[in-house]
């Protein structure tokens, strides 16, 4: 799948305007593109650790922690350009 960034949270790692291509299961440490829940607002952030089969994931740019369950995760970024 492919997405475009949009914002600064995950500076210096991606960009605004970059595009992504994420696919595949993830890890911890991973950059992932996930759904946000109840709503279809779409999101990348790295996983930071696992709690209770979600993922808690931050920016790289920002202290904001969010809780991911792993059936909203689209991918883990493998690709930008």
């Amino acid at each position: 799948m492919i997405f475009h960034v949009s914002g600064n949270s995950m500076e210096p790692f991606l960009k605004e305007g970059q595009t992504v291509i994420a696919f595949g299961k993830a890890t911890i440490g991973d950059v992932i593109v996930f759904k946000e829940e109840n709503t279809s607002s779409i999101f990348i952030k790295r996983i930071i650790s696992e709690f209770e089969g979600k993922y808690v994931v931050k920016g790289d740019n920002s202290e904001r922690r969010i809780s991911v369950p792993r059936e909203n995760v689209l991918g883990k970024v493998l690709l930008k350009f």
